[in-house]
């Protein structure tokens, strides 16, 4: 995916400050009550995924 203009603004100074520094048990509800599929769930769980 292209992160240009203000995607990348939101991904850098809002999306990577938060994700970065939620716990595991933030993260989960965060998720949860998006409606975040198993299988987002379980790439967003792999350490080197979730933000770049």
């Amino acid at each position: 995916m292209s992160k240009q203009s203000s995607l990348e603004y939101w991904w850098n100074w809002v999306w990577n400050p938060f994700w970065q520094h939620a716990s595991d048990e933030v993260r989960m509800a965060y998720l949860k009550q998006h409606g975040a599929s198993d299988e987002w769930i379980e790439y967003l769980a792999e350490p080197a995924n979730g933000s770049d």
